[in-house]
Formats: C-alpha cells, sequence, structure tokens
C-alpha cells in the first residue's frame, strides 16, 4: 500500500513547490482516485536546504496530504536530533551495487553528487529518517490526518510539523 510518495528532483531544476502540476492533474482525475486515496503523505524535495531570505520557496523538503485538488505544502524543521548510528543500518556495498544495477545506474556509483546525496546529513535523508521511521509513521497515522467536510466536500488535512510536536507532549 503506496502509504506516502517521496519525489526528489534535481537541484539544477528550479522547482515551484506550490506548483506541482503533474501531481494536481492526476488527483484531480477520478482514474486517479484509488491511488489518491491511499496516498497519505506526499514528500517533495530537491535535497537543499530552505532559502529563507526569498518569499516564493524553490528549495527545500516539503509535505502535504494527497488532494482531489490543489495540494498545501508543509516544511519540515526536525526539533528532534537523531543518532543516526543507531538508526540507520551500516552501509553495504552489495546492496547498493544491486540497487543502482537494478536501476540502470551503476555509472553514478562514484560520482559526486551521489556520493553527497548518500549523507545522512542531506534535507532528504533527515526527514525521511525522522518522518518515515516506523513508530512516528504509526503515530501519524493515527493522529496526523483529519478529514473535513467543507463545502459537502469531504478533504484531507495534514497537521504542520509543530502541531505534531505539541501534540507528542
Amino acid at each position: 500500500m503506496p502509504w506516502y510518495l517521496l519525489r526528489v528532483k534535481s537541484q539544477i531544476i528550479q522547482w515551484d513547490f506550490g506548483r506541482e502540476e503533474r501531481i494536481d492533474k492526476r488527483f484531480s482525475n477520478s482514474r486517479f482516485r484509488r491511488f489518491a486515496n491511499i496516498t497519505q503523505m506526499m514528500i517533495f524535495s530537491n535535497n537543499m536546504e530552505y532559502d529563507d531570505t526569498t518569499i516564493k520557496t524553490f528549495q527545500g523538503v516539503f509535505y502535504a496530504t494527497s488532494s482531489y485538488s490543489k495540494p498545501i505544502f508543509n516544511y519540515f524543521r526536525e526539533e528532534q536530533k537523531f543518532d543516526l548510528d543507531k538508526v540507520l543500518a551500516p552501509e553495504n556495498d552489495e546492496v547498493e551495487n544491486f540497487i543502482l544495477k537494478d536501476n540502470n545506474l551503476t555509472i553514478i556509483k562514484h560520482s559526486p553528487e551521489f556520493l553527497t546525496n548518500k549523507s545522512p546529513n542531506t534535507p532528504t535523508n533527515r526527514i525521511s529518517t525522522s518522518l518515515l521511521s516506523r513508530e512516528r509513521l504509526a503515530f501519524m497515522l493515527e493522529y496526523w490526518i483529519a478529514y473535513v467536510k467543507k463545502g459537502g466536500k469531504i478533504q484531507k488535512h495534514i497537521m504542520r510539523y509543530p502541531q505534531l510536536l505539541l501534540l507528542k507532549r
């Protein structure tokens, strides 16, 4: 069951997170309703730190819930620090080679971009480690998503991350 969708774009592309047109178009299409209904959370990233100096954000990691209309993207700023040595399994060269070969991407193995993106401290890896842990997913599924009736239609809403932290206290 696709509980979440994680989409990472290249850092070269200037990406307007508020205008994710392909997702908007697909989720508004009645043929995609089943997928939209079982997708609880969407994460979009270009694996760059947030740029807090601009009004319109083109970089960072954002999350939203699936929606039949335009999704509302939220910032993710982790308050809790994780001991990544305990959370993450050690690197396994054999598994890495298998995955790269299976995706026909063995050529990127030693590229600087690939090596940088493997770091646990990149924005995408931080949100993956934090939000997609088994305990956090179970908590989010129970408390983080609400269904609201507006204008005769039911809408799915997701809490902003600071609200989640307050709820956990």
